[in-house]
């Protein structure tokens, strides 16, 4: 295979206020010799039961560089900060896609309109908790032979400082509402094929991390910075 090349233009806007910060910009993207995943028969048979003979198609997936894409979107991100240790943060992006391409004669065409939201925000809770919420939606999606549906996931995190800031207690769930979840259609003259895929169930996680002598250090560093600074011998390295 053959580098993929892009070139990439890029306007953007920045405005603050006393709380608020806006960010936005429109892009126009173009890319050539771009990498995709093509799955075509083999022209063999493979048996996959005996009693009674049961025979499918044999398939193969192969990475080509076979096409060029062409996108142009926008794209908006809107924070909040009333307080120090308050966060809140948006961010929309909405683009169109547009592959071109051929493979062994077929035209590979596709265009499609797509976006994706991020959300995050950060702020305490009671007894000294901070708490972190991130939600994510890719919208659809399509490349030379699959079509994709939008994938939404959520997490979130708990911390609690503790033992003077010399300890921290922490718990993190991954995908909380088990939606993140990638269900796409493949479809050529010769098949199609449906396949969902998920990386594992929402996940709990635990953690207790202790400090020991991290004052210390930090002095121990400091001071070695200033030497260094100082000049003396170790200035020479």
């Amino acid at each position: 295979m053959d580098p993929s090349y892009s070139k990439l233009f890029d306007l953007g806007y920045l405005k603050r206020w006393n709380k608020f910060t806006f960010n936005s910009s429109v892009y126009y993207q173009k890319a050539t010799q771009v990498i995709e995943r093509i799955t075509e028969t083999t022209g063999e048979l493979v048996v996959v039961s005996l009693d009674p003979l049961v025979e499918l198609p044999e398939f193969r997936s192969t990475s080509v560089n076979i096409s060029e894409n062409i996108r142009t979107g926008t794209e908006f991100t809107l924070t909040y900060s009333p307080k120090r240790q308050v966060r809140l943060s948006g961010n929309f992006n909405i683009f169109n896609s547009e592959t071109i391409g051929f493979y062994k004669g077929v035209p590979l065409d596709r265009k499609i309109v797509s976006w994706f939201m991020r959300f995050n925000s950060s702020f305490p809770l009671a007894f000294g908790i901070n708490t972190q919420l991130n939600g994510f939606y890719f919208g659809p999606r399509a490349n030379a032979q699959t079509e994709s549906k939008g994938v939404v996931s959520f997490s979130g995190a708990l911390n609690k400082p503790m033992f003077n800031d010399k300890a921290t207690l922490s718990f993190r769930v991954n995908d909380i509402f088990n939606s993140s979840r990638r269900k796409s259609t493949t479809e050529t003259a010769d098949f199609r094929n449906y396949t969902e895929f998920q990386w594992r169930q929402p996940s709990y996680v635990f953690t207790f991390t202790y400090r020991i002598n991290e004052r210390k250090m930090g002095k121990r560093r400091n001071n070695r910075r200033g030497s260094l600074n100082d000049g003396g011998e170790e200035s020479d390295f």
